[in-house]
This record gives structure tokens, sequence and C-alpha cells, in this order.
């Protein structure tokens, strides 16, 4: 990581996206597709599950946590 850059080429959902929200807290999942460009010549393609959730802070929704798991074929 210290001598690569990492880039997101593409990023796309491929499954609807299921949320749940109560109060100032809403929580996104779904499946997605991600390449990635690692370096100045590998790329990295795979799917994966992705969950965000969200907070309402300041009059505005921020991301406060992110995850995502690869989906092993």
């Amino acid at each position: 990581m210290e001598s690569k850059r990492l880039e997101y080429l593409v990023f796309e959902p491929e499954s609807e996206i299921s949320v749940r929200s109560s109060g100032k807290l809403t929580i996104l999942k779904y499946i997605a597709r991600i390449v990635l460009s690692v370096g100045t010549a590998d790329e990295l393609e795979f799917r994966a599950w992705h969950t965000d959730v969200y907070e309402y802070q300041d009059g505005h929704w921020m991301v406060v946590w992110s995850q995502a798991t690869t989906i092993v074929p």
C-alpha cells in the first residue's frame, strides 16, 4: 500500500439496495461489482456484499461506516 496507488475504476450495485432506517441512522446493504486499480498496471475485479451506515449530523447525512466482504465464486 505504501508504494502503490489504489483507485476505484468501477463501483456498480448489482442487486437491490436494502434499506433500514430509524431516527438519525440509516443502513444500506447490497452487492456491488468493484474494479480497483492497484499501482500503474494491476487491476482487480470482484463482487462484494457492501454495507454503508449513514448518520444524520448537523443537517445532512454522512457515511460513518462502510464495509465490503468479497463474494468468493
